[in-house]
Formats: C-alpha cells, sequence, structure tokens
C-alpha cells in the first residue's frame, strides 16, 4: 500500500493536504493567531490517511477531534507499554493475573484494530517529527537556511524525500 509508485501517485493528495496546511497557517498568521503546529500537522496527517483509506477528512483544524485521538494515542502507547507480570513469570500465565485475552482468530475488532493502528502510526509519528524539526531549524537557523536551500519548490517525489531527509 505503501510503496514508492503509490506515494508518488498520492502526490496530488498530499499536496493539496499541505496547501490547507498552509493556507491555515497563513490565515492564523494574518489574524495574529498562534499556531499550534503538533495539533496542526496531526490534523494534516489525521486527513491526510483518512483520505487515502476513505476518500474523506475526519477531522478539521478547528475542532478538537486532532487532540482528542492523540490523548486517544497516548492512552493506547501507555496501555500496551505496561508490562504484563506473565511476560517475566510464565508460570502465571496460567492464572493470567492481569486478565489478558488471547484470540487467535481474526474478528471485526482485530480489523479495527489495525486500522487504529494505521492511524496512531502514521499521524502521532509524522506530526512528533515535523515539531521536532521545525524546533531544530529555529534553533539552528544556518540550518534552516540550508534546507531553505536544498528544498526545491517542485513536486516532492520520494527520491526528493529521501532527499530533505539527508539535510534533516
Amino acid at each position: 500500500m505503501f510503496t514508492s509508485q503509490r506515494l508518488d501517485a498520492s502526490q496530488a493528495l498530499r499536496g493539496k493536504k499541505v496547501q490547507e496546511l498552509l493556507e491555515y497557517v497563513h490565515e492564523n498568521c494574518n489574524n495574529g493567531q498562534a499556531v499550534d503546529i503538533g495539533k496542526s500537522v496531526l490534523t494534516t496527517v489525521l486527513n491526510l490517511i483518512s483520505n487515502t483509506f476513505f476518500s474523506h477528512d475526519i477531522a478539521s483544524y478547528n475542532s478538537d477531534l486532532s487532540q482528542e485521538f492523540s490523548d486517544l494515542v497516548s492512552g493506547v502507547m501507555e496501555y500496551i507499554g505496561k508490562p504484563n507480570i506473565a511476560d517475566y513469570f510464565p508460570i502465571l500465565r496460567l492464572v493470567d493475573p492481569q486478565a489478558e485475552e488471547n484470540n487467535t482468530e481474526l474478528s471485526f475488532a482485530d480489523i479495527q484494530a489495525l486500522l487504529r493502528d494505521f492511524f496512531m502510526a502514521g499521524s502521532d509519528t509524522t506530526s512528533s517529527t515535523v515539531e521536532w524539526a521545525m524546533t531544530e531549524l529555529l534553533l539552528n537557523p544556518d540550518k534552516l537556511v540550508k534546507a531553505k536551500k536544498r528544498a526545491p519548490r517542485s513536486r516532492w517525489t520520494s527520491s526528493r524525500i529521501r532527499h530533505l531527509q539527508g539535510t534533516l
């Protein structure tokens, strides 16, 4: 699903979503309002992923859905990050002290979980990475100048993205 050819084919959608993000940032700047880059990028990524799967936006820049989703992702990550005592003491698996279920059958809930994984993996990591990159560029103006020179203003293909990754 996420091969170089498919990513290049969805270039117009990515461009549209980035343009919407830029318009939102520009509008807020003109109104003298601060922009939460993390939330804005998360909204953009959620809409990009939802458009890829369902051809529909699920969030808007002026709603709290992005923050709610981010909180959900954090909660899920915290939950799955908790160690299970039975992992350290295998004999306890017989009594399952943390009541973990062990289903091997693929169900509707499993499919929902898979879609959630796509959304969580794609959205949380991307918005965090963009926040980090922007912070680093703001803290290092010489690198910002270098990135501006190296980043072409034409279409972003997978090969050009790899070139930009080298800059960062």
